[in-house]
């Protein structure tokens, strides 16, 4: 029998599953008002800011550097 592409989709599947790939974990987030340098408590819904995060994956073995230029953040307003 032919082999069809289903060993390849799930052995892929498995490894996102068990976190031995698709992993990724964020770190040094840092966010502030643009023209100011300390991260306020809170933001006004016009308030223009500036957000910077190192993303990293794990490749099975280590953490590398996550390559990416779709990547999105959101906020959500806790408190009216």
């Amino acid at each position: 029998h032919e082999k069809s592409g289903n060993e390849q989709f799930f052995t892929e599947l498995s490894k996102w599953v068990f976190h031995e790939r698709g992993h990724l974990k964020a770190v040094h987030m840092q966010h502030h008002k643009v023209g100011e340098a300390n991260e306020p408590a809170i933001y006004r819904i016009n308030d223009d800011l500036e957000f910077s995060v190192e993303i990293f994956e794990w490749s099975g073995t280590s953490w590398e550097p996550y390559v990416a230029d779709d990547v999105q953040v959101q906020f959500y307003m806790m408190s009216p």
